[in-house]
C-alpha cells in the first residue's frame, strides 16, 4: 500500500534541501600584496689615512696636511721634514647603486704611540671620486649628523669616499724615538656615517 505520509516527508525535506541551496550566495574579492624593497648600502673600507713619515727635531711645530688626493704637505714647519712615501688618502667605497645617501662624519680623531703620547687629528675632509689637495677637498667633516654631503648613487653608482685631515704638531708633541702614531693604538679614529632613506 501507498504510504503518502512518507511521500510527503520526503516532498517537504526535499524542497527545504533545495530551498537551502538555492537560497546561498557567495561573493569573492582578491586582496592584493606589495613587498617595497631597497638596495641595501654598506661601506668597504679600501685604505686607512698614511701620512707618510716625519722627521722631527726635538723642538718643533706646524701642520701635517694630506689631501683626499693621497698628497701631504707640511704647513709652518720648524724642525719638520716630510717623507711623503707611502702616504695615501683614506679611501671607503659606499656600496650602492640607486638613489641618494648622505654623508656625515666626525670632525677629527687621535693618534697614540701606544704609550698614551698623542697626536690630534684636527680636522677632516674628503671629497667624492676624485681627490683633491688639502685646501681645495670639496667637504669638511663637521661631526656625526651635521651638514649631510648628499651623494647620487643612481648618477654616480658605487662611490668612492677620499679621505684627507690635517695634523697638529705644535708643541713638539712627537717623542724622542722615533714612534708610530696610529688610531689602531689607543687613539680614536675617524668615524664616517652613511644614512639612506
Amino acid at each position: 500500500m501507498f504510504n503518502s505520509k512518507k511521500l510527503l516527508l520526503t516532498a517537504v525535506v526535499g524542497g527545504l534541501v533545495g530551498m537551502t541551496a538555492i537560497s546561498a550566495q557567495a561573493t569573492d574579492i582578491d586582496v592584493d600584496a606589495t613587498l617595497n624593497t631597497r638596495e641595501a648600502v654598506s661601506l668597504t673600507k679600501n685604505t686607512d689615512m698614511d701620512f707618510g713619515t716625519i722627521e722631527y727635531a726635538a723642538v718643533h711645530s706646524g701642520t701635517l696636511q694630506l689631501g683626499s688626493n693621497g698628497t701631504p704637505v707640511l704647513n709652518a714647519p720648524i724642525g719638520l721634514t716630510l717623507d711623503a712615501t707611502g702616504s695615501t688618502a683614506g679611501d671607503i667605497t659606499i656600496n650602492h647603486t640607486a638613489g641618494t645617501v648622505e654623508v656625515t662624519c666626525e670632525v677629527g680623531g687621535t693618534l697614540d704611540d701606544g704609550s698614551a703620547n698623542t697626536i690630534t687629528l684636527q680636522s677632516v675632509g674628503f671629497d667624492v671620486n676624485t681627490g683633491a689637495a688639502f685646501g681645495a677637498m670639496a667637504n669638511t667633516c663637521g661631526g656625526l649628523g651635521v651638514g649631510p654631503v648628499s651623494v647620487d648613487t643612481t648618477a654616480l653608482p658605487n662611490p668612492q669616499i677620499l679621505i684627507g685631515g690635517e695634523l697638529d704638531l705644535n708643541g713638539s708633541v712627537i717623542v724622542a724615538g722615533g714612534p708610530t702614531y696610529s688610531t689602531t693604538t689607543g687613539g680614536d679614529p675617524v668615524t664616517f656615517r652613511v644614512i639612506f632613506p
